[in-house]
């Protein structure tokens, strides 16, 4: 049975769907506010309170969680100062504090890592990109006219301003076969105008000249099987 009736008329038999049907009917709003502005109104008010409160509480716990901190009585890690203000990440003081590096004594430094060494101001780095990058800012010298080509961490005999040299000199062609450097015009491949392999003697690491890939992995093969293959021959 019925038991609930609202102003406009409709009637509900239980009060949790009355009192949802009253938020929402616009009689029943007219007749408690007045107006249904004054309602809009009461209920952004509301909203900017429950705002507020929120903000209120945030900033309690953030000054809090700052006294707290202080309390502990960090360090700068530059220049030692105590801190009494959150500032940044909390490691340093102030913006110069901030942007000053700090240096570490040598004797924390593992020299040992340092193996890579300039030949004009005998600066040591530690990888040769380090050192490359060195000669080209403050020497104003390309790694290409000083280092030797490298090939399998073996150190050639010649330089790579050289190799170039004689890259634009040669014909293009494998010095066994003759067969011409292969290149791929297809647009979705990438492009290799350099297709010969650099030759050398493994053992006195001496540059012999270009080849393709096939008599490159042959004439290893040879190399490395030399002399089984000439007893092989004499009988």
């Amino acid at each position: 049975m019925e038991k609930y009736i609202c102003i406009c008329g409709r009637a509900f038999a239980k009060p949790n769907s009355f009192n949802a049907h009253k938020s929402q009917c616009k009689v029943h709003l007219k007749d408690k506010y007045g107006n249904l502005d004054n309602y809009y109104l009461s209920n952004k008010k509301r909203a900017e309170n429950i705002g507020k409160s929120h903000r209120k509480r945030a900033l309690e716990k953030k000054e809090e969680n700052l006294q707290r901190w202080v309390s502990e009585e960090h360090k700068c890690e530059k220049c030692g100062k105590i801190m009494t203000e959150y500032y940044g990440s909390g490691r340093f003081c102030s913006v110069s504090c901030k942007n000053s590096r700090i240096k570490k004594p040598h004797d924390d430094i593992d020299l040992s890592l340092y193996t890579h060494k300039c030949s004009f101001c005998e600066r040591v780095f530690k990888t040769q990109r380090g050192l490359n990058a060195h000669l080209g800012h403050t020497h104003k010298i390309a790694y290409k006219d000083t280092f030797k080509v490298k090939i399998n961490n073996e150190e050639l005999d010649i330089t790579y301003k050289e190799l170039d040299i004689l890259r634009q000199n040669h014909n293009n062609k494998c010095d066994i076969c003759g067969q011409e450097e292969v290149c791929n015009t297809q647009p979705h491949k990438k492009k290799t105008p350099n297709a010969l392999c650099v030759d050398h003697d493994h053992k006195t690491l001496k540059f012999r000249g270009f080849l393709c890939n096939s008599c490159n992995r042959k004439l290893a093969w040879y190399e490395k099987e030399r002399k089984n293959i000439e007893n092989y021959l004499k009988i």
